[in-house]
């Protein structure tokens, strides 16, 4: 086996044969990062070491060493026997006579070198080993370099080295030494670089990860890692639009280099950490460039929480998320979200006076698809607004628990004057955005559609980078959480005044039947209009093409899965959207039909006493209003946020495929925001993007190909893992429960769909069964008799469109994909947010299909 490797092999070969540093070294090389030049010395040579026979004993008595024992004489007296036995122990010979010819090949065999330790287990996302492994600078000649890697590798026996494996209680086995030779990056005529230090991607001592820490000594780094040297201290924020200015002092460093650096480090951070893992990154400045020395996960960042609930676990909930960012996002969908909804997510208590504490984690990716911070979402509601999490819940959808707030009076005080001005700003907001929402959506469609029709050719890499990042400024953003809010907030007060005078299985056909088919809504019309295309003009000829696209200008902007910027807009895929119109059929619902469920409600309505059916009239009708404002915000905020952005994306596509960068148009998709930026700012030449794409993609593919993590994970010092049973309930027999989202009753087959292409099987009617749904799927709920949904709350897009075409609905139901098998008979109460099955076909023993009724 050859001992030593370039850093291609290295990568190729896996931390296990490397360890963690030389993999990351490698991996920074092959992915077009600035790194030394310098080859490996895999953990096979330690290995043969290890197990010479004056070493083996030794290593074999150190094995019962325990935690307690490490410091004691006797302990510390063995492992100098195990270090002077490794030291005097003969390398493999293969090692010895592959250095010179590898050393040639690298380029470093006429100056200093750094010969540093690269453990397994070292450099990961558990475990750091930061310090505790032995490096060795301004090493000079082959025997040095020999002696070098003796003392690398018995530094794993060294006391900290040992008293670290004790107390993580990783097996000494486990931890075997690899070696990385690389160049010394020094100044010209000089024996240290310019400058050195360490760059972090979210701030060590108060965890914010909205913020860069560049930490900068002159001359080499080694100074700062052991602590001889205070370093020069500076911060740069992350923004929507980019970042900071610089804040604090660079020392050594040229402010010219700073922003270099910091795309650098933001690079590594999406590259290495996929934006969910800050990265600690080691870095040298030879006075014309900077370099990479090492990137590893920071093990031990602080939680960054509010202090009141910073003793609870966090909650991560794919509620509402599975909806609106379905499944797993490409690199250039998911990169974004972090940032910007960091800042979206507080808006509505930002426009309130409340400030939230800034650089928390409020999402994250398990396995690929996004989960959200409903621990924070919870406290924030209840610390601006005194909404309890039990309310948050309901609004949200999913099935997380609550996290505990005190038990008091929420407006008790000191919060209640706070808490009531809150209040009044909030409701004074809803009330005037109604008279201006429409014409500042009119606007941004205007605005967007302008942008998405510009010629980008004339433009350069930098100009189209400078619109993208404008395009994330609040001028061009619909306010979209105030507009989410508006339903939701009237809605509650007219189902809390209701519940006050009617029985409780009155309230939910009441009042959704009173917002049902009222018209106006968005995604409701799209699907109107595509069916009534349909049986206009039939599904092929001149007549039917003219409809599709003059339905494409109103629409062509959405599309399925809509905000991950890698998927088609209709309007890019004209095909598909006539191929859906082929497939609907005819309806079972329409305007008729949605207005005479409101009939009947408006009915149940006038027999109310006056006062309570005015009351209940008005705050329905206002709610009703909001969620019509919040589906056209949507669509505005899909216009500019996918539709815009992916424009953008396509011309770079095109660019990079002439240039050479990328193979094909589309692989735009598999880098993040920050390789797109650093490309078209000339801060990354784009060699090693072909590499990174083909890494991201089998990632993404294995993502994909997996089976979805749980819709609820719970964080805790220890780890994340999935909620337990103790802590949700799950479906049990034949009667499903979830969220009453759409009054009325259905029944029907079921019809499991995974995707809208799907809508064949709705031609004869049936029960829609889905994981989520978007607005590609609407056309699909004029075919179905009802909806079972599982994820979604009352304001989530599914609900909204639902009541408005009249179709019963059950939304938020936990399992209710996987419980419930195809083609079976089910029974969907909208009223009571209940789903019977009854009918199941199941397999006995011998394979035979047997037919289960309820009971």
């Amino acid at each position: 086996m050859t001992a030593i490797l370039d850093f291609r092999q290295a990568v190729a070969a896996g931390s296990a044969r490397v360890g963690g540093k030389a993999w990351n070294l490698g991996r920074l090389a092959r992915w077009g990062f600035p790194v030394p030049r310098g080859i490996v010395v895999e953990v096979g040579a330690y290995d043969a070491v290890a197990s010479h026979e004056n070493v083996a004993p030794l290593i074999a008595e150190a094995a019962a060493i325990e935690t307690r024992d490490v410091a004691i004489p006797r302990t510390q007296a063995l492992l100098t026997d195990i270090r002077t036995a490794i030291e005097s122990a003969q390398l493999p010979s293969d090692l010895s006579s592959e250095l010179d010819a590898a050393l040639t090949q690298a380029g470093i065999d006429n100056g200093p070198v750094a010969v540093r330790s690269s453990a397994t287990g070292e450099d990961g996302e558990k475990h750091a080993f930061a310090g505790i492994h032995e490096s060795f600078l301004n090493v000079v000649g082959r025997e040095a370099i020999l002696r070098s890697v003796h003392k690398c590798f018995a530094s794993l026996w060294t006391p900290q080295a040992l008293a670290y494996r004790r107390r993580f209680a990783i097996p000494d086995a486990d931890v075997r030494c690899g070696v990385v030779i690389c160049e010394m990056i020094t100044a010209k005529n000089a024996s240290e670089p310019v400058a050195a230090g360490v760059v972090f991607t979210a701030d060590p001592r108060d965890g914010r990860r909205d913020r860069i820490v560049i930490e900068t000594v002159a001359g080499l780094g080694d100074k700062l890692v052991d602590g001889r040297e205070t370093p020069a201290r500076a911060s740069i924020d992350v923004l929507i639009d980019g970042f900071s200015p610089v804040r604090g002092e660079l020392g050594t460093l040229p402010a010219s280099m700073a922003s270099h650096l910091t795309m650098l480090a933001w690079r590594t951070h999406w590259d290495f950490g996929e934006g969910d893992t800050p990265q600690d990154i080691e870095w040298a400045f030879d006075g014309e460039k900077i370099f990479i020395l090492q990137t590893r996960p920071i093990t031990a960042l602080p939680k960054r929480t509010f202090p009141q609930i910073a003793d609870q676990p966090t909650i991560w909930t794919n509620a509402n998320f599975k909806e609106i960012l379905a499944g797993v996002l490409s690199p250039m969908g998911w990169s974004p979200c972090p940032t910007w909804l960091a800042f979206k997510l507080f808006d509505l208590q930002r426009l309130c006076g409340y400030s939230p504490l800034e650089g928390m984690q409020l999402v994250r990716r398990f396995e690929g698809r996004p989960y959200v911070n409903a621990s924070a979402l919870q406290f924030v509601g209840w610390d601006a607004f005194g909404a309890s999490p039990a309310d948050f819940n309901t609004t949200f959808g999913g099935f997380q628990p609550e996290i505990h707030v005190p038990a008091d009076n929420s407006f008790h005080r000191p919060a209640r004057f706070r808490r009531v001005m809150a209040g009044i700003r909030l409701m004074s907001a809803i009330w005037a955005l109604p008279k201006k929402l429409p014409c500042l959506n009119d606007r941004v469609l205007s605005r967007a559609t302008a942008l998405r029709r510009r010629d980008l050719i004339g433009l350069s890499d930098a100009e189209i980078m400078q619109l993208w990042l404008e395009v994330a400024r609040p001028d061009w953003q619909p306010p979209f959480m105030l507009a989410n809010s508006i339903g939701t907030i009237w809605l509650g007060m007219a189902r809390r005044l209701a519940e006050k005078y009617l029985p409780h299985e009155q309230i939910e056909p009441l009042l959704g039947g009173l917002m049902s088919g009222q018209g106006g809504v968005a995604s409701a019309e799209h699907a109107y209009e595509l069916h009534d295309i349909a049986a206009r003009h039939g599904t092929s000829g001149a007549a039917f093409d003219s409809a599709i696209e003059t339905w494409l200008d109103k629409y062509g902007h959405r599309g399925f899965d809509e905000l991950d910027v890698a998927n088609p807009r209709w309007s890019e895929t004209p095909e598909a959207v006539k191929e859906l119109a082929r497939n609907l059929g005819a309806a079972t619902h329409s305007p008729q039909s949605a207005r005479r469920v409101r009939d009947e409600a408006q009915a149940a309505l006038r027999a109310l006493p006056v006062f309570l059916r005015l009351a209940l009239g008005w705050l329905v009708a206002k709610a009703e209003e909001g969620f019509r404002l919040r589906e056209q915000t949507k669509s505005a905020l899909v216009a500019v946020a996918s539709g815009v952005t992916r424009h953008f994306a396509l011309e770079y596509g095109n660019r990079f495929v002439a240039r050479g960068v990328i193979e094909k148009r589309d692989d735009v998709f598999m880098l993040t925001m920050t390789d797109l930026w650093a490309l078209a700012n000339g801060d990354w030449s784009g060699e090693g993007a072909r590499e990174l794409i083909e890494d991201r993609r089998k990632q993404w593919e294995a993502w994909r190909a997996c089976d979805p993590p749980p819709d609820v994970i719970i964080e805790t010092s220890s780890g994340a893992a999935p909620m337990t049973s103790a802590e949700c309930t799950e479906a049990s027999g034949h009667i499903l429960r979830g969220l009453a989202a759409s009054p009325g009753i259905a029944q029907g087959q079921a019809r499991k769909l995974r995707n809208p292409s799907e809508a064949e099987r709705l031609r004869d009617g049936g029960v829609l069964v889905a994981r989520s749904t978007d607005p590609g799927w609407t056309p699909l709920f004029l075919l179905a008799r009802g909806l079972v949904i599982e994820i979604g709350g009352y304001l989530s897009h599914g609900a909204i469109v639902a009541r408005e075409f009249g179709v019963p609905a059950v939304v938020n139901v936990r399992g209710g994909y996987d419980s419930i098998e195809d083609n079976v008979d089910l029974v969907v109460d909208g009223n009571k947010g209940i789903v019977t099955v009854t009918e199941r076909c199941t397999r006995d023993g011998q394979g035979k299909c047997e037919e289960i009724q309820s009971t």
